[in-house]
Formats: structure tokens, sequence, C-alpha cells
């Protein structure tokens, strides 16, 4: 079974991969906060133009994305513990949180009735 450390680290790195897979996660985390940026941008926008009647959702949901992104970014700039196996749990929280933020946008933007629950 291949973990997420296997395919995200080098082999040929000393430490096992745990260099590589700390700057994949903050990479991921790069996106995110990119993704957040957008999605505050977007949410402003449709509030101010009328298409958005209860913003507050969306605020706290872009708040919590950035809340553990930077928790997460914290924890993958500790080196003390960098191990390969440490890593791999905070990458699954990475990927596990954005699910529920996605699931979370994708139920206050209308659920079932959402054109974007196709994607």
């Amino acid at each position: 079974m291949t973990t997420v450390s296997g395919w995200l680290g080098s082999r040929a790195e000393p430490d096992g991969g745990a260099y590589g897979a700390s700057r994949h996660a903050r990479w991921l985390g790069r996106i995110r906060l990119i993704a957040v940026l957008g999605f505050s941008v977007a949410v402003l926008i449709g509030s101010w133009r009328g298409l958005i009647q209860e913003p507050a959702p969306f605020a706290i949901i872009a708040a919590g994305v950035l809340a553990y992104s930077v928790l997460l970014r914290v924890a993958t700039r500790s080196g003390k513990s960098a191990t390969p196996a440490r890593l791999e749990k905070l990458l699954f929280g990475q990927m596990l949180a954005d699910v529920m933020t996605l699931t979370a946008f994708l139920y206050f933007c209308g659920g079932v009735e959402n054109p974007a629950l196709i994607f």
C-alpha cells in the first residue's frame, strides 16, 4: 500500500521524504489561501450585487478555512517533528478539511439544486 508521504516525497531524500511531503503541504496551503481570497472576493461582489442574500455562512466558511490553513502552516513549519508519518496525518487532515469545506459551500449555495454539484 502506498502512503501519502511515499508518493509525495522523493525516495532519494535522506529523511525518508519528510522534506518533500512538507514542501507539498506548504504548496497546498498556498493554493488554499489563494482560493480563500478568491472565494471572499466572490462573496463580497455577490452580496454587493444582490446575488447572495445571506453572506454570513460564506464568511464563516472563509474564516474557518483561513484558520485551519494558518494552523496547518504553523504545523508544517515546525521542523522538530517533521516525520513522514506526522506529515501524512497533516496532509490527510488538510484533504479532509477541504472536503468538509466544499460540502458546506455546496450546501449553502443551494444543495442539490446547485449546478456545481455535478462537478
